[in-house]
């Protein structure tokens, strides 16, 4: 069964523009364990539709290390994230691991 984990906002600045994705992460539940994926996406001048995806990772830390990944592979600079529970949380400073 799958079902919605949490949402989390990353902002990333590319080319001068600052950009806040809405990264929705998912749960999905096997016999042995529960694995997380989550997927977002974005436009830019140069392309119609930019979509994310991460698969299989064990915890909400790893989405967002893999996510980062992803950015900063496709030209995007990482810079703070923030969760939303009940409400969206504080921003917090990110410092992505290279």
């Amino acid at each position: 069964m799958i079902k919605e984990h949490s949402t989390i906002q990353v902002s990333a600045d590319r080319h001068g523009r600052s950009v806040v994705f809405d990264l929705k992460v998912f749960e999905r539940n096997t016999r042995k364990k529960t694995k997380l994926f989550a997927e977002t996406q974005c436009t830019d001048n140069h392309h119609f539709i930019i979509q994310f995806f991460v698969k299989e990772a064990d915890s909400v830390d790893e989405i967002i290390q893999l996510f980062c990944g992803q950015l900063i592979h496709r030209g995007f600079e990482p810079s703070q994230l923030r969760f939303k529970n009940r409400g969206w949380g504080p921003w917090q400073t990110l410092t992505p691991a290279n």
